[in-house]
């Protein structure tokens, strides 16, 4: 039986088209109505960037769904 203080995690595995060459990562936007400039960004660099994919990670928007804390 292994140590669990030493086994390393097991995280899954992404899998990509071979033809894919280039990926961005983009996170943490916050998105909102009030921030106009950021949308039209956020816009240009999706409608231009010759990433074959874009994978958006954390908060696209900014909003909070859940209790709020006191």
């Amino acid at each position: 039986m292994s140590d669990p203080r030493t086994t390393a995690p097991i995280f899954g595995k992404l899998t990509a088209p071979q033809a894919w060459q280039t990926v961005d990562l983009i996170s943490d936007l916050h998105l909102q109505a009030s921030e106009t400039a950021t949308f039209e960004a956020w816009r240009d660099f999706m409608a231009n960037t010759p990433a074959d994919a874009v994978l958006i990670l954390g908060d696209l928007f900014e909003v909070w769904v859940g209790e709020r804390c006191r």
